[in-house]
């Protein structure tokens, strides 16, 4: 049972498991005419936004995105994060998932930190997403709606993710990927069943070559996935 009942956009993998991976990026900037000469960006770009950044331009535009709530740069503050979800309530229907606080690389506190806040956002329409930190896997998985993968790279490049990516397609909860920057991450990210990641790309790449460069990322993982299916 999730948070919420609302329909959220995390659905089901095809039969073949070709669903295309989503990235989302932190910009204010347009992503229907992101190159100045009418170019949209890619359909499975999207907004990650943070009571900080406040960067929802392309959340108006329609697009999906997530809600980070700051924890893992230090600058989470209960109140603005709290006021920052509530604003954003009006665009549930693209909501991928709202990040509940958490600590990094503290998997029991950020547990503790989920079950006391998940119950405050249980009417919010918003689907709510579990960060999982490093020793995840040995606790019990929430009521989410979606699992918000952190941690340390050591963690990450464990065996305990595969293992909750697993636990939550049982449960059909979405799964997120933090820190995504490369074209290989992605395409491996898609090869996990990962739903979705995003990445910091546009901020040193600029927007104009970030999001064309990512717009390929996002073919490359789709055909490769494809392929591997096929033969």
């Amino acid at each position: 049972m999730h948070p919420n009942n609302e329909t959220h956009q995390f659905e089901p993998l095809s039969p073949h498991g070709l669903q295309p991976i989503r990235y989302l990026i932190p910009t204010a900037s347009t992503l229907e005419n992101y190159d100045g000469r009418g170019t949209r960006a890619h359909e499975w770009i999207g907004c990650l936004t943070t009571p900080q950044s406040k960067c929802h331009g392309p959340i108006t535009e329609g697009r999906l995105w997530g809600l980070d709530s700051g924890a893992f740069t230090g600058k989470f503050v209960e109140s603005r994060w709290l006021t920052y979800v509530s604003r954003m309530q009006e665009y549930a229907s693209t909501c991928l998932f709202v990040v509940v606080p958490d600590v990094w690389a503290d998997a029991e506190q950020s547990l503790r930190l989920f079950e006391t806040y998940a119950p405050q956002l249980s009417g919010s329409g918003l689907p709510l997403a579990y960060a999982v930190q490093d020793g995840a896997e040995n606790l019990p998985l929430p009521p989410c709606d979606a699992i918000f993968i952190g941690g340390t790279n050591e963690w990450r490049s464990s065996q305990a993710v595969p293992q909750l990516i697993d636990a939550a397609k049982a449960r059909g909860v979405g799964v997120h990927l933090g820190r995504v920057n490369s074209r290989q991450r992605v395409i491996d990210a898609h090869g996990m069943g990962i739903d979705s990641v995003d990445g910091t790309y546009v901020a040193f790449r600029s927007v104009k070559r970030g999001v064309h460069e990512i717009g390929e990322w996002l073919d490359a993982a789709q055909a490769q996935t494809l392929q591997g299916r096929l033969f």
